[in-house]
């Protein structure tokens, strides 16, 4: 007995794209830049458009406030998460007080490296090396600090008179 197979059938391995795609959960026609990418996807993207993910996921927020809470917490304790967070305030002091980090490095530079007032180039505990001070009366910026100085003057007010009415006391009683 002979048997014959079928002859090649033509399989088109690149359907019509679409620059439209329908969310599985909302049924909308929504155009492509509607829906997160999703690698293992036929399409590159996840079935639900990005409105009807975020509805989902403040949906399960709300049901499982415990569990939400946990994965939070997990998140921020990640190095990468305190990074993250580190540069971006790093980056929003500099804006608050019109320096651009170039300006930033060239202080840093001309200030060789350290702390304006003691000189110091060693970081504080938590990996940071020098605050940007600045005129709380103009917001200017001054210089850069260590955080040992800059909570100094910080806490005598940024006021010379109290800064040389403790170093007076100090040689007093030295």
């Amino acid at each position: 007995m002979t048997m014959t197979l079928p002859g090649p059938t033509e399989v088109n391995l690149r359907p019509k794209i679409s620059m439209e795609k329908m969310c599985s959960s909302c049924k909308e026609t929504k155009p492509l830049t509607a829906f997160y990418k999703r690698k293992v996807s036929v399409d590159g993207l996840q079935g639900k458009c990005k409105m009807c993910t975020k509805v989902s996921a403040y949906e399960w927020r709300d049901a499982n406030p415990h569990k939400a809470k946990a994965a939070e917490q997990k998140y921020r304790s990640t190095t990468e998460y305190r990074t993250y967070q580190r540069e971006f305030k790093r980056k929003e002091v500099l804006a608050k007080y019109g320096i651009t980090q170039a300006d930033y490095d060239q202080k840093l530079a001309d200030q060789a490296g350290g702390c304006a007032i003691c000189g110091s180039v060693e970081a504080d505990s938590l990996g940071r090396r020098m605050y940007l001070d600045h005129d709380h009366q103009t917001g200017k910026a001054r210089g850069l600090l260590c955080g040992k100085c800059n909570f100094g003057i910080g806490s005598l007010q940024d006021d010379p008179n109290l800064l040389r009415a403790a170093a007076d006391y100090l040689e007093v009683y030295r």
